[in-house]
């Protein structure tokens, strides 16, 4: 009973890390689409996203998962009004949140982000990758 009562303490508190990076439940993504732009010679990239998602109740912010990017314009629009949004970002959990200053009611709705970003070594989001001759390529494992 003891060795049963431990295995779940332990499941519960990992599970606590797992539900405290997710994303808060107030829109859902539709379609993307994606373009970039890498530039090898200084480990970085351009890029440009439209999202169209779907706002499940009102708001005024969208949380997106964003590690090592530099937004400079991003814009949501809804029942054909277009915002320019505010970016915040949370290093450390590596959230952006975007703050429009009209509240956005459910339905679809499109977000477009011009942004840069580095090419890290990491394995995550859109990398550098080397050939055995030091050629640079750019890779992701980008999943829906």
């Amino acid at each position: 009973m003891k060795r049963r009562f431990f295995v779940f303490g332990v499941l519960l508190f990992l599970s606590s890390f797992a539900t405290a990076q997710r994303l808060p439940e107030l829109a859902v993504p539709e379609n993307y689409k994606l373009s970039f732009a890498p530039d090898f010679a200084k480990d970085n990239f351009a890029g440009n996203e439209t999202i169209q998602i779907r706002i499940l109740k009102p708001t005024s912010k969208i949380v997106l998962n964003a590690a090592d990017i530099e937004f400079h314009d991003v814009n949501i629009s809804s029942a054909g009004v277009s915002q320019k949004a505010r970016v915040f970002l949370d290093k450390e959990k590596e959230f952006a949140t975007l703050v429009v200053e009209k509240e956005i009611q459910p339905g679809p709705a499109t977000v477009q982000i011009q942004y840069n970003g580095i090419l890290n070594s990491e394995l995550r989001g859109f990398y550098l990758g080397k050939e055995g001759n030091g050629k640079k390529y750019a890779v992701t494992q980008f999943e829906s």
